[in-house]
């Protein structure tokens, strides 16, 4: 990010990805119908997958706090 705008650093290509965090070094990805990806990027911008968790129907938001153990996943359902 610039005064000129937004340079692309890396690609991975996923389905879909509705919100992205980064937090404590990691990238915690909401990918709607494949759940909540956690990535750890390297200094090259490559992005190794550390695990995925699946539950209910689509994460799209998500939010995890610097430091907090836990990150909190909605799936906009009113739930």
């Amino acid at each position: 990010l610039s005064e000129k705008g937004i340079s692309p650093v890396a690609v991975l290509p996923a389905a879909e990805a509705y919100d992205v965090k980064y937090s404590d070094g990691l990238l915690y990805a909401a990918e709607g119908a494949a759940g909540v990806a956690v990535y750890r990027p390297d200094k090259a911008g490559r992005l190794t997958l550390l695990g995925r968790c699946q539950f209910g129907p689509l994460a799209q938001l998500i939010w995890k706090p610097e430091g907090s153990r836990f990150a909190v996943v909605s799936a906009r359902t009113g739930v």
